[in-house]
């Protein structure tokens, strides 16, 4: 009964069982509960040179100072030049002071000193004589654009933090304001004091929108998913079809075969794919013919990929191509601002899946395009290069062995 104790088998598998949960948790559970902002870019516009907003500015870059600080300005000259920023992702959300901001700014202050004075000449001169007309209030404006398309986690995370900021801004104007007329025991109107009370307006916009229909943003890391786990299962199915054929002795013109039946079905999946989400689910898909092109290039990068490791390792590489997978699974839903540096850089940083996942995101939710497309595009190329070259070397590397 206990003599299962004393064999190693039992040792070993617990061993193994303990390597892999630990695995597991250290990439599904650690991204997600570490996650912190950390160098977001954002721009940041002034359209007012006024002292008031100046000092707006200042503080704002100040206190985001540093290189651990968890946003990093980029400043733009003028609002009308965000736009090819937003779409070559160079930013993920702009916080703009508008213009007027100052004035507007002043008119309170104006208020509230004519307010004072008048109250002392009243008391000076114990009489009700005619008031002077109390200048117009206006609310200083500052808006948020939010770079929506980019990343969905982000995007949420500063829809909330950006408009509290400049609301935190105005909470501090405001509580200046107030003390200084509840000390000379002033009262205003009701718009005067709703002015007083929240002296900036705030407003929130988003621009490359993410559709309604795509499952809140996710849509692109799906389709990765969908991509991979098509091409996994097509590179070990085919991988096991030629390698009974040539009974395991691989030739350069298996390896042939092995590339054209790829071709094949990732030209007959990409459509398939374009179809149940298009079709069936209403997905929006601004231009069918790339984004059923980029289907088909992904799908065939990630056969090369899969297929290289079976044909080197055989069916012992298949745990790697598995690891691989769950290495990005936990990371891909975030930015890479957002995750921890040992994430960021030691797995984000490499996978091919995010850059498969970029080529998808630009061509859904960025209708004028993206820079990033093409260096994607080179990225996965080389990639499947290199593993298209190792396919084509298998056979020489087996008869040196042999």
């Amino acid at each position: 009964m206990f003599q299962i104790y004393k064999s190693k088998m039992f040792w070993g598998a617990m061993v193994l069982v303990a390597a892999i949960i630990g695995f597991f948790t250290f990439m599904q559970i650690g991204p997600k509960n570490n996650i912190k902002l950390h160098q977001v870019p954002i721009a940041l516009v002034n359209e007012d040179t006024d002292k008031n907003a100046e000092q707006i500015q200042n503080k704002l870059e100040d206190k985001f100072a540093g290189s651990n600080s968890q946003i990093k300005w980029v400043k733009v000259n003028h609002e009308s030049n965000l736009k090819k920023g937003f779409d070559n992702k160079k930013y993920y959300a702009a916080f703009i002071i508008k213009k007027g901001f100052s004035d507007s700014i002043q008119t309170q202050t104006k208020l509230i000193a004519t307010e004072v004075m008048q109250k002392k000449m009243a008391v000076v001169d114990n009489s009700s004589s005619t008031r002077s007309a109390s200048p117009i209030v206006k609310q200083a404006k500052i808006e948020v654009k939010i770079n929506q398309g980019m990343n969905a986690s982000m995007s949420q995370a500063l829809e909330k933090a950006l408009p509290a900021m400049g609301n935190n801004i105005g909470a501090q104007i405001s509580q200046k304001e107030q003390s200084i007329l509840k000390k000379a025991n002033i009262s205003l109107t009701v718009d005067q004091m709703n002015v007083i009370n929240s002296p900036i307006k705030v407003t929130t916009k988003n621009v490359n929108k993410i559709p309604s229909k795509s499952v809140s943003g996710m849509m692109p890391m799906l389709l990765t998913i969908f991509t991979w786990l098509g091409s996994l299962i097509s590179s070990l199915l085919l991988w096991r079809t030629h390698n009974k054929q040539v009974n395991g002795q691989m030739t350069f013109k298996t390896i042939s075969s092995q590339v054209l039946s790829g071709a094949v079905m990732s030209a007959v999946i990409s459509p398939i794919i374009y179809f149940f989400i298009h079709t069936c689910f209403s997905v929006p898909v601004p231009t069918p013919a790339t984004f059923i092109g980029l289907l088909f290039f992904n799908f065939l990068i990630f056969y090369f990929i899969q297929t290289c490791v079976l044909d080197l390792a055989g069916f012992k590489g298949w745990p790697l191509i598995i690891i691989v997978w769950f290495m990005a699974a936990g990371v891909l839903s975030y930015a890479p601002q957002m995750l921890p540096s040992l994430y960021r850089n030691w797995i984000y940083s490499w996978i091919p899946m995010r850059f498969s996942m970029d080529t998808l995101t630009n061509n859904l939710y960025f209708l004028n395009g993206s820079t990033s497309t093409f260096n994607s595009i080179i990225v996965l190329s080389v990639i499947g290069g290199v593993a298209l070259l190792i396919m084509y070397i298998t056979p020489l590397i087996h008869r040196k062995k042999s």
